[in-house]
């Protein structure tokens, strides 16, 4: 069985690790989106 709490955490780890890496891009909000339909 998998833990939904770690499972959480990893998938907030990675989209706080594609966000700092968007953050000097000027479609940051379009990867968000992105982010949040997945």
């Amino acid at each position: 069985m998998i833990n939904c709490e770690v499972l959480s955490k990893e998938i907030r780890l990675i989209a706080y690790r594609r966000s700092k890496k968007q953050t000097h891009s000027l479609k940051s909000l379009k990867s968000q989106d992105l982010d949040s339909r997945i």
